[in-house]
């Protein structure tokens, strides 16, 4: 099993600052590597329908909408599922929950890892690895850890890629994005997006709290 991973908003708490209130994790999950490698080369055809080169980045923070849909709809018959945990801060903030910013991001992308339904396969973990060095090694731990408590999996592979030369792990910021996106009410409509995903046990996404 392949999973391909990204995140949309950020994990911090300050939110006069300009925190985001919601924070996502989200994985892009491949049964296998030819199914991995189909669904790299139609995200690279759709991306060059809009005049994109194969050397530049897809943000979703940095698309318009139209581009949004036109993915989110063209990608739905692909060979892939999604799994998301999608974290509301303000309300664990009103918990009085007692976080610190880097154990949280490593902490959200584990629980979203170890959720995957992999049956006895083991998983090929890729990750966007441009973060520092303790970052690195604190994930292949709490990976490791989390992974194997959980129904015998284990992770066979964990690589940090650059996000900027892996179309799979900007897949998944397309989906980490439409996701943080459908939790707020004035964009109701990447909800409606999301839905067709949904009806086809083609996405899960996890609330916290």
């Amino acid at each position: 099993m392949y999973v391909f991973i990204d995140d949309s908003g950020d994990p911090g708490f300050k939110f006069n600052k300009g925190s985001s209130r919601y924070f996502v994790i989200a994985c892009c999950v491949f049964e296998t590597a030819e199914a991995a490698e189909l669904t790299s080369e139609q995200f690279r055809t759709l991306l060059r329908g809009f005049r994109w080169g194969d050397k530049a980045e897809f943000k979703f923070s940095k698309t318009r909408r139209k581009i949004h849909e036109r993915l989110l709809t063209d990608l739905l018959g692909l060979p892939f599922r999604v799994h998301a945990v999608l974290v509301d801060k303000l309300a664990i903030e009103t918990h009085g929950e007692n976080l610190r910013h880097k154990d949280f991001y490593l902490s959200a992308i584990a629980r979203v890892v170890g959720a995957l339904d992999s049956h006895d396969a083991d998983l090929a973990i890729s990750i966007d690895g441009r973060g520092e060095r303790e970052y690195r090694r604190g994930a292949r731990v709490l990976f490791s850890r989390v992974v194997a408590e959980r129904d015998g999996k284990r992770i066979r592979k964990l690589r940090f890629v650059d996000s900027r030369s892996s179309p799979l792990v900007q897949l998944a910021d397309l989906y980490a994005g439409a996701v943080r996106r459908s939790a707020q009410p004035e964009y109701w409509y990447y909800e409606k997006l999301l839905e067709a995903y949904r009806s086809r046990g083609r996405l899960e996404i996890e609330r916290i709290p």
